[in-house]
Formats: structure tokens, C-alpha cells, sequence
């Protein structure tokens, strides 16, 4: 726009109802200049004058090449216009000519000095009154983008306008309403109006260095969660181990798993397909998918495990406990990947750079709707845990407070890691946020390595926790899970109650 005029919003307006009662402006003295455009990249632009005092309106229709106010016209048009009969009603008429001029215009493409960041609509319409800004509008003017495609109607549109003073592209002022053919776009100033889909790919470097970002932390995952299971076994050959800790290294080996496989996969995609031996890429790519499936299995039993110990508290023995949580959590995972295996093998092969799924529909289903469930699940279980921890913290003494902030902070890191961090990458569905999907990538291929690392902090808390209690009277003292022992002070069982699970999540 060239008049100098400002658009800018303070609001943000609710949409008005689409009507049909605007008619074609009363013109006392009019003059209409409409051009057709001879070019894809040229301008399209009608401007007319209108008296102040026989406004009562308008409906204006749009297509690509074309505007009018008569949609005879215009077959099928894309865009209609609708300016209320009260929308100049806040001019200050002292200031105000009574003949005003609109003008319309139509955009083929954005200019390259605009900043997008998305993809924009067919139609760039722009609406200006010449010499007067229009802003601010107590009662905003609707614009219905018509869908001609059922690709259109699934995407995520936004209405937009181009702030001069900032270059680019934004919602200030814009209301926007979705429905099944159409989207409406409420405004409350004048300027240039798009609807913009998210940019939904990355762009070649973003992807390069994600990639690489990705393959660095599950190269350092791969080394951890092997010094993990090494230690393990070299330092409690001989000696039983609780539950709590079978279950960390049942994630800690299916994390390996899947660190393993995705390198590969990486790699086979890298060496190209004419090198591979076939069938290759897609038994890699089924491996992988279910070696995920096997992470975020054992990130829900991990959560189930300590559900178990704050709940049932004493009664957390069952026969082959260990063995059930196995059969789930590598037998579901595998029912998965068998069942979409047997609906086709072509789900299966090179995409995206790697050997993954390659059917978006699959993915959703067998990955991400798999995710939400354990994502909802650990999120429950987390909201217990703190809850649990704050009352204790209420109710135990000093020295048990300080126990139950590190135990406290044990299980936000412990529930973090194994889990809510998978749920960062949902807040860049639908567009592409490169803050995002780079602190999903870091924190998610890392996991094995803070795994390790808060493995580590709780084989040192174990230690001092047991210096502490070495010589402490039995009868204070909760000997193992399953089994009460009533001090012969005069505590609640209340609060025997509430130190069981204080040393069940200290186990944990």
C-alpha cells in the first residue's frame, strides 16, 4: 500500500456472520477503474469513489485475474469481500471528504522483500482508502477464502496481513474461522490479506544438521547405555537386584536397541539404495519401529512400576512380576509391528533419509497415537508423584523434608527423562518451529546418556542414604517391601505410612 496509511490492531476481533444483505454501493459521483491481468506475476486492481452520506456497503467478489461487484460477473469466486454498512462510521467527519476513494488489488505473488514464513494462499488481496487509515475498526469487515480442494480444507490455514513497519507477515487483528469449504478471515484495519499455510518441510540445512545432531547423541547414547548394562553386570553378578532397577535397565536395553538400528538405518540410507541387498532397508525399518515401540513401552511400565509403590505401598509383591513386565514390554511392541507387517511390507522401506515407515497414516497410528497413550499415562502419574511428595513434605520433619526434595527432584528428572521430553515434538505439529524440533532432537537422542548419568546419582544417594541409616534401632525402620514394622514410639501409622513411601521412591 502506498498512502501512508498505518494498520495495526490492539485487538483482536471475533468473526461477524457471512449475510447477503450488502448491495452494490450507491455511487452519486464514481469513477471505477478495473484492470485484468495479462500476466501471472501483474497486479489486478479496481478503485471507486463513494459518497460518505450514501454508503451502505458493500460486497466485493475475487478471483485471481479479476474484481467486481457484481458476481455474475465472476464464475466461482474465490474470495468474497463483505464491508459492513457502519465500518467508516468512526471517521471524524470534520476531517473526512465526503468523496472517498477504495481500492482494491490482487497480488499473483508476494513481493520478495515481504518475509514469509509459511506458504501463502492463491489470492493476495489488498484494501486500502486513499489518504485515510482505516484501523481499529469497532466493527470488523469479513473476507471468506472459498476451498476448491479437499487438500485446502485439511490444511492448517491462518489468516494474515503484511505489516509494513515489520516486512512480514502476521495475525495482529485477524480473526480466523475454519469451516468445511471455506475460511473466514475478520479484520479490524485495511492492508494486504492472505491465508497462509504452515511451511511443513525443512529447509536442506535445518535437516542436514538435525540429522547430524541426531546420529552424534545416539552415537553417545549407544556408549553410555553399554557402560550402564557393563557396570551393571560386572558389579552385581552375584548379587540380586530390586525390581526398580530391572525395569531401568530393561529401558536402558531397549534404548541401546534403538540407537543401534537408527544409526544403521541412517547409514543404509546414506550408502543409497543400489548398494543395499534387498528386503535390507525394510527389515531395518521394522526393527527400528519397533524398537521404539519397545522405549515407549518401557517408559509406561517404568511410570506403572512407580504407581505400584506409591499406591499399594506394602503390597507391591506379585509372582513373576518381572517376568509379566517383560512379555509386555517386548511382546506388545512386537503384536504391533507383526500386525502392520501382515497388512503390507511396502509400509517398510527408505524415507526421509532413513529406513523408517514410509506411510504417514502408519506412522500416526503405530507411532504417535501409540506415544499419546504412554505420554497421557506418565503425565498422570507424574501429577501423583508430586502431589505425594509435596504431602510429605508438609509432614515430615526437617532432615525428612531435605529427603523428600531430593526424592522429589529424583522423580521429575527420573519422569522427565523416561518420557515427557517425547511429548516437546507435538508442539511443532501442523508447522515447522526449528527451536523445537532441535530441543526434541537433543534431548531425545541424549536419553540414554542422562539415563546414565541419573543412574549414577542414584547409586550415591543409595550410598549415603545407607552410611545414614547403618545402626538405626529396627524398630524405626521399614526392613523390606511387603512387611510393617510398628515403632514402639507413639507415630501414626499414618506416618509409618507416609515413611514407607518415602523409602519406596528412594528405592525407586
Amino acid at each position: 500500500m502506498t498512502n501512508g496509511s498505518q494498520f495495526y490492531s490492539s485487538t483482536t476481533p471475533s468473526p461477524i456472520p457471512s449475510t447477503n444483505t450488502f448491495t452494490t454501493p450507491v455511487l452519486t459521483t464514481t469513477t471505477t477503474l478495473t484492470t485484468s491481468a495479462t500476466s501471472p506475476d501483474q497486479e489486478v486492481s479496481l478503485a471507486v469513489e463513494i459518497n460518505l452520506t450514501d454508503y451502505t456497503g458493500m460486497k466485493v467478489y475475487v478471483s485471481a485475474t479479476k474484481i467486481s461487484f457484481n458476481i455474475a460477473e465472476i464464475l466461482n469466486p474465490e474470495l468474497e469481500v463483505n464491508l459492513p454498512p457502519n465500518l467508516l462510521s468512526g471517521l471524524k467527519r470534520r476531517h473526512t471528504p465526503d468523496m472517498v476513494k477504495f481500492i482494491f488489488s490482487v497480488l499473483k505473488t508476494s513481493p520478495p522483500n515481504w518475509t514469509v514464513e509459511g506458504q501463502l494462499g492463491k489470492i493476495l488481496f489488498g484494501i486500502e482508502v486513499e489518504n485515510i487509515t482505516i484501523s481499529h475498526l469497532s466493527t470488523p469487515f469479513n473476507m471468506t477464502f472459498k476451498h476448491k480442494s479437499e487438500l485446502q480444507e485439511k490444511e492448517n490455514t491462518t489468516c494474515v496481513y503484511h505489516n509494513q513497519s515489520r516486512g512480514e507477515w502476521v495475525t495482529d487483528g485477524c480473526h480466523t474461522l475454519r469451516l468445511t469449504n471455506q475460511t473466514i478471515c475478520s479484520c479490524d484495519h485495511f492492508s494486504f490479506f492472505a491465508l497462509m499455510i504452515p511451511d511443513m518441510k525443512l529447509s536442506e540445512v535445518h535437516a542436514r544438521t538435525l540429522s547430524v545432531l541426531t546420529c552424534v547423541g545416539g552415537a553417545i547414547s549407544v556408549f553410555f547405555c553399554t557402560i550402564t548394562l557393563l557396570t551393571h553386570c560386572l558389579q552385581h553378578s552375584r548379587k540380586s537386584t530390586d525390581h526398580a532397577m530391572l525395569v531401568h535397565l530393561q529401558l536402558v536395553a531397549s534404548l541401546l536397541l534403538l540407537n543401534l538400528l537408527l544409526l544403521t538405518s541412517v547409514g543404509l540410507a546414506f550408502v543409497g539404495p543400489a548398494s543395499m541387498a534387498p528386503g535390507l532397508c525394510p527389515a531395518v525399518a521394522a526393527l527400528l519401529h519397533y524398537s521404539l515401540l519397545c522405549c515407549f513401552t518401557w517408559m509406561g511400565l517404568e511410570a506403572l512400576h512407580l504407581y505400584r509403590l506409591l499406591v499399594l505401598v506394602y503390597n507391591t509383591y506379585m509372582r513373576h512380576y518381572l517376568l509379566k513386565l517383560s512379555l509386555l514390554g517386548w511382546g506388545v511392541p512386537a503384536l504391533v509391528v507383526s500386525i502392520v507387517a501382515a497388512v503390507s511390507t511396502d509400509f517398510y522401506g527408505l524415507n526421509n533419509r532413513m529406513c523408517w515407515i514410509k506411510d504417514s497414516g502408519v506412522q500416526y497410528g503405530s507411532v504417535v497415537a501409540y506415544l499419546i497413550v504412554v505420554l497421557l499415562f506418565n503425565s498422570t502419574i507424574f501429577a501423583i508423584v508430586i502431589t505425594t511428595m509435596l504431602k510429605l513434605r508438609s509432614v515430615t520433619s526437617p532432615q525428612g523434608k531435605r529427603q523428600s526434595r531430593n526424592t522429589t527432584c529424583s522423580v521429575l528428572g527420573l519422569t522427565c527423562i523416561l518420557g515427557l521430553t517425547w511429548g516437546v515434538g507435538f508442539f511443532s505439529m501442523g508447522y515447522t518451529n526449528y527451536v523445537i524440533l532441535y530441543i526434541f532432537t537433543i534431548l531425545n537422542s541424549l536419553q540414554g546418556f542422562f539415563l546414565f548419568l541419573w543412574l549414577c546419582v542414584k547409586r550415591l544417594r543409595g550410598a549415603e542414604q545407607s552410611s545414614m541409616t547403618t545402626g538405626q534401632s529396627s524398630s524405626t525402620h521399614i526392613l523390606s517391601v511387603g512387611s510393617e514394622v510398628w515403632p514402639s514410639s507413639g507415630r501414626t501409622r499414618q506416618s509409618v505410612q507416609e515413611g514407607a513411601i518415602a523409602d519406596n521412591i528412594a528405592k525407586f
